[in-house]
C-alpha cells in the first residue's frame, strides 16, 4: 500500500516554519518505521517547498524516518496512469488536519493479519513503482 504522511504536526510538532524547534513525535517515526520494513511505500505529504522541503528530509534523515519520496508520486504510478497529477496518488492519507481523530496505533491496525506472502507482493510492487522509468525520483536522497 501507499501511505502519504504529513510531515508538520504528524511526524515533527511545533517546527513550523522554524524546523530546529520541530520535535518527532515517537509514535510516527516508529509507526513509519513498521510500515516501511513491512513493504509499504512511504510519501511525505507536504506543504513545504524550497529550502522548507530540504530542511524536512534533512530533519527526516537525522530522525531515521523513512520515506521512498517526498511530494512526489512513484515513477511506475505516473506511467502506469500516463500522468503526474499534483495530487500524490495514495492508498492512506495520513494527516493532523484530518476530520475526526486517529491515533498511530489506528495506523498499525491496518497491518493487522499481514503474512509474509504479503510482504513480499508489496516488495514487489514497490519495486515495480519504483523501477517502471528506470530513473529515481527527482530530490531522492538515499536508500530507504
Amino acid at each position: 500500500m501507499i501511505f502519504a504522511i504529513d510531515f508538520d504536526g504528524t511526524i515533527a510538532k511545533n517546527g513550523w516554519p522554524n524546523i530546529h524547534e520541530a520535535e518527532l513525535i515517537p509514535e510516527a517515526q516508529e509507526a513509519i518505521q513498521l510500515l516501511h520494513d513491512a513493504g509499504h511505500i512511504i510519501i511525505i505529504w507536504s506543504c513545504r517547498e524550497g529550502k522548507d522541503k530540504q530542511n524536512a528530509i534533512d530533519y527526516l534523515c537525522n530522525h531515521d524516518v523513512p520515506f521512498d519520496y517526498f511530494n512526489e508520486n512513484p515513477p511506475g504510478l505516473i506511467q502506469e496512469y500516463n500522468n503526474d497529477s499534483r495530487k500524490i496518488g495514495a492508498d492512506y492519507y495520513i494527516d493532523d488536519k484530518n476530520f475526526g481523530k486517529w491515533s498511530w496505533d489506528e495506523v498499525l491496525d491496518l497491518m493487522e493479519g499481514d503474512t509474509v506472502e504479503l510482504r513480499h507482493e508489496r516488495l514487489r510492487r514497490k519495486r515495480e513503482l519504483r523501477e517502471w522509468s528506470g530513473a529515481r525520483p527527482q530530490g531522492w536522497q538515499r536508500a530507504v
